[in-house]
């Protein structure tokens, strides 16, 4: 871990250099016209290249070439994890989850502000503290509290001297045998739960605490430092944790003609609700599009063959989020594509009732196997990275 503290370290000092240092002088009396349309494809591979790098610290999949897939899982006798990982380019989006010994579990979701290299310099970061902490960890030398965790990522990050640069993060530590729940937030407000006994998710208000990297920590301190809060989770309850990207995905408004205004729509926190209720009571969910350009469309998800899983749950998610966005105006063509995962794909084919209307039409990514592209279709952009991941208690 010291030499990854080095490396990260070199990582960060040749950012900031980069950023911040002078341009370099073009030789004297020499033209040179711009050549964007030549340097955007190298500049899209090296994103590519730079995520493939980044979802190493993900516990996610590997497939059969060695790169890291969307998703990722794991069960034991008493607990069930299931994430899922969504992102264009490098990013400032993270979790992980660490079985720690027979009973406890360590949990991370952390959302960079801002995108590109320096968000993700800093989830890197956050993943490397993460891991040192909890790879030295027991119950009869650590315990429960996880402030000292969290100050010590606050101190990394504000230490850095960033502008406008901080991380929203929840850490947690789970008891699989008790179904307690301890958590410390940094600039969170709320977590969700899905109550099997009640048959309904719930939100419950986490303490305040500012965002890592805002105040050094002799400031929070003084206010109260970073809370360690409790939550007892029975069996069949879920945890869902999630960064923004969902939350705050957008359509935008189209009129009969398919023609878009300047009025955007959130996909918000009531749809992520409506569907983890309806996935664990196996309804259907219809979705609903403001001011849909066709008249009376019926957007049916039916949930009636999920088991209750947390992957059902997480991909039920990322599948409608996709078809939120997605729209069929006329004339399209093969050249209009929709790139999509092949486990969302899968969860569409299974519980989506227009699925041959806007999914049928596919062909391969060579490049990104993991992948497949819908055709003969339209999308508005993804808005934000997505990571999101859900424990439940059996």
């Amino acid at each position: 871990m010291v030499r990854a503290h080095r490396e990260l370290r070199v990582i960060r000092q040749g950012i900031r250099a980069f950023v911040e240092g002078p341009l370099p002088r073009l030789p004297p009396k020499r033209k040179v016209r711009p050549r964007f349309w030549k340097a955007k494809p190298l500049l899209e591979a090296d994103l590519l290249a730079g995520r493939d790098v980044q979802k190493q610290f993900f516990p996610l999949e590997t497939g059969a070439d060695g790169k890291k897939l969307t998703t990722g899982s794991l069960e034991d006798s008493n607990t069930q994890i299931f994430g899922y990982y969504e992102a264009r380019g490098v990013s400032g989006d993270y979790f992980d989850y660490k079985k720690l010994d027979d009973r406890w579990f360590g949990i991370i979701k952390c959302d960079v502000s801002g995108k590109g290299i320096p968000a993700a310099l800093i989830s890197v970061e956050v993943a490397t503290l993460f891991l040192d902490y909890f790879d030295r960890w027991t119950y009869q030398t650590h315990g429960v509290n996880l402030s000292p965790l969290v100050s010590r990522i606050n101190d990394l990050i504000e230490s850095h001297g960033f502008n406008s640069r901080f991380a929203a993060f929840t850490l947690c530590l789970f008891d699989s045998l008790e179904g307690k729940l301890y958590f410390c937030n940094a600039g969170d407000s709320a977590i969700h739960v899905y109550d099997y006994g009640a048959g309904k998710t719930k939100t419950f208000a986490v303490p305040a605490a500012p965002a890592a990297g805002v105040f050094p920590n002799e400031i929070i301190t003084s206010q109260g430092g970073f809370p360690v809060s409790t939550l007892r989770l029975a069996a069949g309850d879920v945890l869902f944790l999630y960064t923004d990207g969902i939350e705050d995905s957008r359509r935008r408004v189209r009129n009969r003609l398919f023609r878009a205004g300047l009025e955007l729509e959130d996909f918000g926190v009531g749809r992520i609700m409506a569907v983890i209720t309806a996935v664990f009571s196996r309804s259907s969910y219809f979705l609903q599009k403001q001011q849909n350009p066709v008249a009376d469309e019926i957007l049916e998800f039916d949930f009636s063959r999920c088991s209750g899983s947390a992957e059902d749950a997480i991909l039920a998610l990322s599948a409608v989020e996709k078809i939120f966005r997605i729209y069929k105006p006329p004339l399209t063509t093969a050249f209009d594509k929709v790139r999509v995962d092949r486990k969302t794909d899968a969860f569409l084919k299974l519980h989506f009732k227009q699925y041959s209307d806007y999914c049928v039409w596919q062909e391969d990514c060579p490049e990104t196997p993991e992948y497949l592209n819908y055709t003969n279709v339209k999308s508005d952009p993804q808005f934000d990275d997505m990571a999101l991941v859900a424990v439940k208690k059996k």
